[in-house]
């Protein structure tokens, strides 16, 4: 079995993740930043660059918290921080808030919404882990509804 689903990009993102295994295409998305062809409703990536993190942390906080409300309906949904945990715990930004805030914040909206929060080291970490994400998301989909349907591995 052939299987290559197809990743789209919210056409809001500036700085898309390129993926090497998946094609992608591009649309405009009513919940997250990256979905799966035919799947929108059931796969979602949020992608988090540092100082958006932050923003969403102190003055987006509002929108951010609709935002992962609505990704919460999800049953394969995620946030992406292009930052490690060291980086976060280091606090070395322009801002008022604290380290101690931010992952609080984090911490609680994990909790909160069910979500879980993978923090890769840059963009290109974060595209490479959110590729083998999508994959394994459409995979475990496509697997269920084949088991739902009654077809198996080997049947014709």
């Amino acid at each position: 079995m052939n299987f290559a689903p197809i990743v789209i990009i919210d056409t809001r993102e500036q700085t898309p993740w390129m993926f090497e295994n998946l094609c992608s295409e591009r649309a405009t998305l009513a919940t997250a930043d990256y979905t799966i062809k035919g799947l929108t409703h059931r796969v979602g990536i949020e992608r988090k660059e540092l100082s958006d993190l932050l923003a969403c942390c102190g003055h987006g906080r509002d929108r951010f918290v609709r935002e992962l409300e609505r990704l919460a309906a999800f049953p394969f949904r995620c946030v992406i921080i292009e930052a490690t945990l060291t980086d976060l715990e280091a606090g070395n930004w322009r801002s008022k808030l604290r380290a101690t805030h931010v992952l609080g914040s984090i911490a609680s909206w994990a909790t909160k919404y069910g979500l879980p929060f993978f923090f890769c080291d840059g963009h290109e970490q974060a595209g490479r882990f959110a590729e083998r994400w999508l994959f394994q998301a459409a995979r475990h989909i496509a697997q269920e509804h084949q088991a739902a349907i009654g077809i198996t591995e080997g049947a014709a």
